[in-house]
């Protein structure tokens, strides 16, 4: 999943729609919120608002640890 979530937009913004972002907001701008609280690294490294692999993979693994039972 997260390497679709890397090449599909639309699977993209399904995915942060379902961990709860707002779908009327700008996709970069999801992505910078999401990483401003998962990944703040990506702030030092300069890559806000840009999915990327580590973005993708952090994604993906909330949205299954949200489904475990």
């Amino acid at each position: 999943l997260g390497q679709i979530l890397m090449e599909d937009e639309s699977a993209l913004r399904q995915a942060f729609n379902q961990y709860g972002y707002d779908p009327r907001v700008d996709l970069p701008d999801v992505i910078t919120a999401f990483q401003r609280h998962f990944e703040p690294e990506a702030f030092v490294e300069k890559r806000t608002g840009q999915m990327g692999r580590e973005t993708a993979g952090r994604l993906h693994w909330l949205i299954r640890t949200q489904r475990a039972p």
